[in-house]
């Protein structure tokens, strides 16, 4: 009997060890991140089998359980070729994953044109995307370089302007808001972009939005907006440095004007990586450049730090800091002397510069539930211009905000979600002569709903903001936005949307008084806002062939504007003041009323053959930008137009790799300008002459790329910017840079 139940208690004793290990659950705990820039993914889709699955969260983590080893997971996000990663008892602490971007990526997801995460195909609005590598791939140091690439994008002297909304207002006021991290990053005095500022070095991706995006975003949004976003950081850390050298090949009339070297060159490190529950995000940048003009020096330092906590008590909780600081040295070219040395500064037009802008933000994050977000943002953003004593100025901005995002109804085809918010700006200028001193305040309140049934995305926000600038009169603006998205076909996306907008006049063009050479500017406290309204139709025909793959959109747009602000040249006598030439120059002025039709045609596509990749991207604008004060008068054909603005606008990109070998080509052709103020034609020496102002306003503009991976992490690029060395005007008495030649190295791990 005890041998018996000696037996039997063995027996037992091995089932219940066999069935513990047979119950044995594995949990495999990771993050998934872009292969690229490292950065956490967000809403990826985790598959183990036909029934088990999940997606990553805000942070990119994701977790899984289950019984038994060998396991297959499957990722998919959209934009990015899937992956499938198999775990084992040796892969089970693997603690990032990666996916790899599409060269060009369908279904790809924006944030700025709703404030929340949809597939860009789905947008109501024309948009463009650009991808970090881009940025390293022609060779951009400022981010309104890379904007003359796009289609329907042009820069008048660093000004950019969207679809021929805007001319050239000599750096005072922008219709196009430019956001970094989703909080405006205009300057408080002149309401204008600092280019040399962003971080470029760290950045994410870059949307685009083309129309009025005022009921979301406020002021300044009347053409659109560039939204700049910093990318995280995974658990395996990023690091990148670059450095740069090149000089400027001047024809042999040139040369005689230019005697010397002139170089341009930097040095720039990024650095991304996840320490415990903190995300770590830091760059800096040197550069100089010695210009390709007399007078004309560029030299700046920049740095920033980033840093987002996640507790780990609470992964719903998402809490950044950042701060971003540059100073900026060298001599301003404001226009030539005479066509015939374009080179040469016009008497008293340079002057010394030195800049120093800085801010700092907070950033508070809270998913209530997988249907709910509150979001706190804070930005102190100090801009300080020292030139000379009658051009200087500080500026001051306070922003910040409270956004409530909420999915109403998410059920089966049908999707209901809601964002609201309220935000605040108050503004301070400090300056003597240019501007005096002044205080401004921004208030608002906005509301959106974005509705998707079935293949059908509706959207509609309205927007109702208060503006009080020192003793003025009170400004109200109530503004609506509505935008349908109907998905034809699986591939055929037709849109159409309508969106008012608005901007206040900047302190700038109020107030600014200044001369320069024989250009004088004067103030006109009487501006009043700008308002109008800009709707567009389009369609995006997606396709996947084969190896070929990629997107045609069309679109037809057109928008109309009250009390434009544009700057007039004209007599500006004071009050009580005898007429004079002292009082010639230019004011910015409210004129009537504008119209803009156009149409545009733009592509990208990617094909494979064999072990190349030939990728492409550009497309067609048509812009006809009229002045509704002469179009029923006998006048000339030119004075029917906008000043400054062009026509006909073509960019396209090319770029191939095979194997460790990549080629680019970047071209951009902008008409010539349909009308020029008379004072550039009488001032500037040559422009009248056989109309160089039309023939030299026109151009074709090259720029050629040849790289090489000398080595696993390191990458070697040979750049020729402007290869045919065309001589072309952005804007009147401003040539841009003559053929360059560039050396760059990068390297990344």
């Amino acid at each position: 009997m005890k041998y018996f139940l000696g037996k039997v208690y063995i027996g037992l004793f091995v089932w219940l060890t066999c069935s513990n290990l047979y119950a044995q659950t594995y949990t495999f705990q990771s993050i998934v991140a872009d292969s690229v820039t490292k950065e956490p993914l967000v809403g990826v889709a985790i598959r183990l089998n036909t029934k088990t699955g999940t997606t990553t969260n805000s942070q990119g983590k994701f977790t899984l359980s289950f019984g038994s080893l060998p396991q297959t997971i499957q990722l998919a996000y959209i934009g990015y070729f899937k992956n499938t990663f198999v775990i084992t008892a040796s892969t089970l602490k693997t603690d990032t994953l990666f996916l790899r971007p599409e060269t060009v990526e369908l279904n790809q997801v924006v944030v700025s044109a709703a404030r929340q995460e949809q597939k860009l195909e789905e947008v109501t609005q024309s948009m463009e995307i650009i991808r970090p590598q881009f940025l390293v791939n022609t060779q951009t140091n400022q981010v309104q370089e890379i904007m003359e690439k796009l289609p329907g994008i042009q820069v008048n002297k660093d000004q950019v302007t969207i679809r021929g909304g805007s001319g050239f207002s000599y750096g005072a006021g922008s219709r196009v808001l430019i956001l970094l991290d989703e909080m405006p990053m205009l300057s408080a005095d002149a309401s204008d972009a600092k280019w040399s500022y962003y971080p470029i070095e760290n950045l994410g991706q870059i949307e685009v939005l083309k129309g009025a995006a005022s009921a979301l975003y406020g002021s300044s949004a009347l053409e659109g907006l560039i939204s700049l976003n910093t990318a995280g950081a995974a658990d395996t850390s990023f690091t990148q440095i670059k450095t740069f050298g090149g000089y400027y090949d001047f024809n042999s009339r040139q040369k005689a004007a230019m005697p010397g070297q002139y170089y341009k060159a930097g040095i720039s490190a990024a650095h991304r990586r996840r320490i415990g529950q903190v995300q770590l995000i830091t760059a800096a940048n040197l550069y100089t450049d010695r210009g390709y003009r007399l007078g004309d020096t560029d030299s700046l330092i920049r740095g920033n730090l980033k840093l987002i906590y996640t507790p780990k008590f609470n992964d719903k909780l998402s809490i950044s800091f950042s701060i971003n600081g540059m100073n900026n040295r060298g001599k301003d070219f404001l226009f030539f002397t005479h066509a015939d040395s374009s080179y040469k500064p016009f008497n008293g037009t340079t002057s010394d510069f030195s800049n120093s802008r800085w801010h700092g933000d907070i950033n508070i994050k809270y998913y209530a539930s997988e249907r709910s977000k509150h979001i706190l943002r804070g930005r102190y953003f100090s801009t300080i211009n020292n030139m000379n004593p009658q051009q200087s100025s500080t500026g001051n901005l306070f922003f910040s905000e409270y956004q409530y995002q909420h999915i109403l109804v998410n059920s089966g085809s049908i999707r209901t979600a809601i964002t609201s918010g309220i935000s605040n700006i108050y503004s301070q200028t400090i300056s003597g002569i240019l501007y005096g001193n002044h205080t401004g305040n921004n208030t608002a309140g906005y509301f959106q709903v974005d509705q998707k049934i079935g293949r059908l995305t509706i959207s509609q926000g309205t927007r109702l903001e208060v503006n009080k600038m020192d003793t003025f009169a009170l400004s109200v603006f109530p503004v609506h936005r509505t935008g349908i998205n109907l998905q034809a076909t699986k591939s055929t996306f037709i849109r159409a949307s309508y969106g008012q907008g608005f901007r206040y006049p900047s302190v700038a063009e109020r107030f600014a008084q200044t001369q320069a050479g024989g250009l004088r500017i004067f103030p006109n406290r009487t501006l009043k806002p700008e308002n109008g309204y800009s709707a567009e139709i389009g369609v995006k025909q997606l396709f996947l062939l084969k190896k070929l793959k990629g997107y045609v959109d069309i679109s037809g747009f057109t928008s109309s504007y009250e009390n434009m602000i544009e700057y007039v040249f004209g007599l500006y006598t004071p009050a009580g003041a005898v007429p004079s030439l002292d009082h010639l120059g230019f004011a910015a002025q409210n004129i009537a009323r504008t119209k803009i039709h156009g149409a545009e045609i733009s592509t990208a596509l990617t094909q494979r053959i064999g072990q190349a990749e030939i990728t492409f991207f550009g497309g067609y604008t048509y812009i006809l930008p009229l002045d509704d004060k002469f179009k029923n008068k006998d006048t000339s054909e030119w004075l029917k137009y906008l000043t400054f603005r062009r026509q006909h606008l073509v960019r396209g990109n090319a770029d191939i790799t095979y194997k460790r070998i990549g080629l680019g080509v970047y071209t951009y052709y902008n008409s010539s300008i349909k009308n020029l103020d008379i004072f550039f034609l009488e001032l500037l020496g040559g422009l009248k002459k056989d109309n160089y102002w039309q023939t030299y306003s026109e151009g074709i503009v090259s720029d050629v790329r040849l790289s090489f991976k000398a080595a696993r992490l390191l990458d070697v690029s040979l750049f020729c910017k402007n290869i045919f060395n065309k001589e072309y005007m952005e804007v009147p008495g401003n040539t841009n840079p003559p053929r360059n030649f560039t050396v760059q190295l990068t390297a990344q791990f």
